[in-house]
């Protein structure tokens, strides 16, 4: 070698370590986004009425909620989302038990990192695109579970 810096072949293999850890915390922070936005489907209006100067009357009782969560049977609706996740994610780890037992473990985890964030983009993406369906929210949930 040449003059300057002595070449570390650990450092190499450091930067690979934290590269992967990040990765893997990332991973594990994205895993069950609904737990984050539950207070921003369903909010305090009154509070945001309250912050804006704004008066809430019976016709304007939901103005900051977003649909379908604006109605009395909010906690319903994510139960719903929570059981169509968790159910999913069960029986999601089952099958991808058998998969990455018969797979390279490296394209394995590769692939299902790569799901798992377009699948947090695809929930995200309801706000973005004014979907207010349930059932989109439902199949979101349900395509994360499975990726995770």
């Amino acid at each position: 070698m040449g003059s300057g810096a002595p070449f570390f072949p650990y450092s190499c293999q450091f930067g690979i370590f934290i590269f992967t850890l990040a990765i893997y915390a990332c991973f594990h922070i994205s895993r069950k986004p609904i737990s984050v936005v539950k207070p921003v489907l369903h909010p305090n209006c009154s509070e945001i009425a309250q912050r804006n100067n704004q008066s809430i009357t019976p016709q304007n009782a939901t103005f900051c909620m977003w649909k379908p969560f604006d109605s009395d049977n909010y906690n319903t609706l994510f139960g719903y989302l929570d059981l169509s996740y968790l159910l999913s994610y069960a029986i999601g780890m089952f099958l991808s038990g058998h998969i990455a037992e018969r797979m390279n473990l490296r394209i394995f985890l590769t692939v299902g990192c790569l799901l798992s964030g377009v699948t947090t983009a695809l929930f995200g993406c309801g706000y973005f695109l004014n979907i207010h369906a349930l059932y989109y929210y439902i199949f979101s949930q349900v395509c994360f579970a499975i990726a995770v």
